[in-house]
């Protein structure tokens, strides 16, 4: 996405009705720069492309020009793919096998409102028994009100976790949480990440029928409802500073899309600027979207997500942005028409706030305070392997890439082999021919007129070129098995039953997956911190914000 470079003073011009907001938005664009170019210097976004490239089994188009060259077919030994579909199903299978892969806890120590002291209060002096109390003994009475208080305050922190636990188990399926876990899990395994955001706070129109008590009858029943909703953002789309090792590190900032419809009733809500959405809709041009110009990474995105329908812009109803997390001085933000935090203390010029905000085309739309006040942001980040010290992950296919090009350039050759040494090379000594003869066909039963000449050698003569099949075939096979060292994904763990020594035995197998399962554990175990943790965490915090009483409590999350 490249953002449109204009002057100080034409920006003052467009944003001459709204708040003078320049300094802020040359910030966001200074950011926007910085962490763009930093991703595509340093390879990344080259690589994911070159990861999806191996996983839809498809050469770079220059390696396609260079095999044209040559002469070999471009047939491309797609075990890449087969890799990433079996970690795949592997982990949707893992999560998909137990109903609960995580649950809700009361934590060793809860802190608990005095509505709970209360009500255990209450349980308390109900449980105890007349006799105790009626004996007059202290010593009694106390012990019987630590065992009694002990014993109800758990059953009641238990209860308010189980309801907890369901509520935000069934925020997760209307929210559309395992739908985009599920896009993360590809992501994750074929990219450098698998970003999941969330929970979002949006309001849907939603439908429900009711039974009408008079008639007996259904009614459709409409209304606006805020929900939490979840989504997954392409790591392509995200542009991490250059010093971020994680989501809550540094300037962040992703490129969204954002429908025109939705843009339209987000004028109302908090934060966004109402006269900057309708600048940006009135630069709507005809039925062509408001689309960026975009660099070459990105259109190659678009193909190989097969997402390159250039006739669509014509009808195109999305807007294109960025959206930022990034700390920010209250000078810039007083610009902005903010002058107080969210406790009502008011800015400092020079201190550093964490804030979120929009930027579309020159319109800043949107500006608030993280809603975290700890810092989190809703990002939630998981790979296959760490890279140490960065942002990023390493996927199956960069793991793979050597193992891949090897088995790509045995299986050119063999193509080319069994091409070359399936019929004979014929040598025709033109000169014996009889005037006339066809030589550009060869079939069965062929009879050739020919002039002997003295001394001269056969006129025609057959030549069968070797197969190196076998010898190809071999080498093709030790580095597919190489594979599974590389990426600790085993053809067994995926139904290839050609395995060989201890694995033809069941002992032997189940030592096998043994070992081969440390590789997805620790996969697993960062899915569970990264991801799930970090997003139950958010809906807890949202539900205690937002919810009645009676879900509230001190809970931690386990595995």
């Amino acid at each position: 996405l490249v953002i449109e470079e204009i002057s100080l003073e034409e920006l003052a011009e467009i944003n001459a009705d709204a708040p003078q907001v320049i300094s802020l938005i040359g910030y966001l664009r200074r950011i926007w720069r910085t962490n763009h170019d930093h991703k595509q210097e340093t390879g990344v976004t080259a690589q994911m492309l070159a990861n999806l490239r191996a996983r839809n089994a498809e050469y770079d188009p220059e390696v396609t020009a260079a095999i044209a060259r040559q002469g070999y077919p471009d047939v491309f030994g797609g075990i890449t793919g087969v890799k990433c579909r079996a970690a795949e199903a592997w982990i949707l299978d893992i999560y998909g096998a137990k109903e609960n892969t995580w649950k809700l806890s009361p934590t060793p120590d809860p802190e608990y409102a005095a509505a709970v002291q209360a009500k255990v209060a209450e349980d308390v002096a109900a449980a105890i028994d007349p006799e105790v109390v009626e004996s007059g003994d202290p010593d009694a009475l106390g012990e019987a009100i630590e065992k009694e208080s002990k014993s109800i305050l758990e059953k009641e922190l238990s209860k308010r976790t189980r309801a907890m636990e369901t509520k935000i188990r069934d925020q997760f399926q209307e929210g559309g949480f395992n739908r985009a876990f599920k896009q993360v899990v590809a992501d994750l395994v074929t990219f450098k990440a698998g970003v999941l955001k969330g929970p979002i706070t949006r309001v849907r129109t939603v439908k429900r029928w009711v039974t009408n008590p008079e008639t007996d009858e259904n009614v459709e029943e409409v209304s606006r409802k805020t929900i939490t909703e979840y989504e997954r953002v392409s790591p392509l789309d995200l542009y991490p500073g250059p010093n971020s090792t994680g989501p809550d590190e540094g300037a962040l900032v992703e490129q969204i899309k954002v429908p025109r419809h939705e843009l339209v009733l987000l004028k109302s809500e908090p934060g966004y600027f109402p006269g900057a959405i309708d600048r940006v809709l009135m630069g709507f041009s005809g039925m062509r979207g408001q689309v960026e110009s975009t660099d070459d990474a990105s259109d190659e995105k678009q193909k190989l997500e097969r997402r390159d329908f250039d006739e669509g812009l014509e009808f195109a109803d999305d807007m294109e942005g960025l959206e930022f997390y990034v700390t920010a001085q209250g000078k810039m933000l007083k610009e902005a028409g903010i002058d107080k935090q969210p406790d009502g203390k008011p800015l400092e010029d020079l201190a550093e706030y964490d804030i979120n905000a929009i930027l579309m085309g020159s319109e800043l739309i949107y500006v608030r305070f993280n809603e975290d006040p700890t810092g989190s942001r809703p990002y939630h980040i998981s790979g296959w392997e760490k890279e140490c010290g960065s942002f990023w992950y390493k996927g199956v296919p960069e793991l793979m890439s050597d193992i891949q090009r090897m088995c790509n350039g045995s299986i050119r050759a063999l193509a080319y082999n069994m091409s070359i040494a399936s019929g004979p090379q014929v040598v025709i000594d033109v000169t014996q021919l009889a005037p006339g003869e066809n030589i550009s066909t060869l079939y069965a039963s062929k009879m050739w007129q020919v002039k002997m000449k003295p001394g001269a050698g056969k006129p025609i003569d057959f030549i069968q070129p070797d197969s190196r099949a076998t010898e190809l075939m071999a080498i093709y096979d030790q580095f597919a098995k190489m594979a599974d060292d590389y990426t600790q994904i085993p053809a067994y763990a995926y139904g290839n039953d050609a395995v060989a020594g201890a694995g033809r035995t069941f002992g032997g197998l189940s030592a096998l997956m043994s070992n081969s399962a440390r590789g997805i554990k620790r996969v697993l175990g960062d899915i569970h911190t990264e991801i799930f943790a970090r997003v139950i965490k958010r809906q807890f915090d949202w539900n205690m914000g937002y919810l009645d009483s009676s879900y509230r409590g001190d809970v931690e999350i386990e595995p």
